[in-house]
């Protein structure tokens, strides 16, 4: 049975538009959110639970971390769903209202390191959305109540 703690999250991230020779062509998109979530303690793993407001509407995200593996999950106003192991391509469809778009991402470097009383995931990866490449850093510090 998972143990369930309620959580203050701290979620920034870069994106980057690269050209053709992946190298970045203007200043980096950033964002920065702090939400409350609730982490889940299970056997072999964490799982992260926290809602988001968009321009779009509501999202609700889980993040899930395992032995080597991050996978992130949103739903609602955003639907996609990654799977992050470094050095493994990943293959996916992000959805936005009416509008979806094929992704491919490879991640570069999958850190996590979670315990009971919360801890950091830092995530860096290549990304093609609707044709476009972009070098996505995400970092995600947790702390537990």
């Amino acid at each position: 049975m998972a143990t369930i703690k309620e959580a203050r999250i701290k979620i920034e991230s870069r994106i980057e538009n690269l050209d053709e020779a992946g190298i970045a062509t203007d200043s980096p998109e950033r964002t920065e959110q702090e939400l409350t979530g609730f982490l889940f303690i299970e056997e072999g793993g964490y799982r992260l639970t926290y809602a988001e407001e968009s321009e779009g509407g509501d999202i609700s995200s889980e993040l899930q971390v395992r032995e080597g593996l991050v996978r992130v999950v949103r739903r609602g106003a955003i639907e996609s769903s990654f799977e992050f192991v470094k050095g493994v391509s990943h293959s996916s469809v992000y959805s936005m209202g009416q509008y979806s778009f094929d992704v491919k991402i490879l991640p570069r470097r999958v850190d996590a390191e979670i315990t009971h009383e919360g801890g950091k995931v830092d995530l860096l990866y290549n990304m093609s959305i609707g044709g476009a490449d972009k070098a996505v850093r995400m970092k995600i510090w947790i702390q537990t109540n």
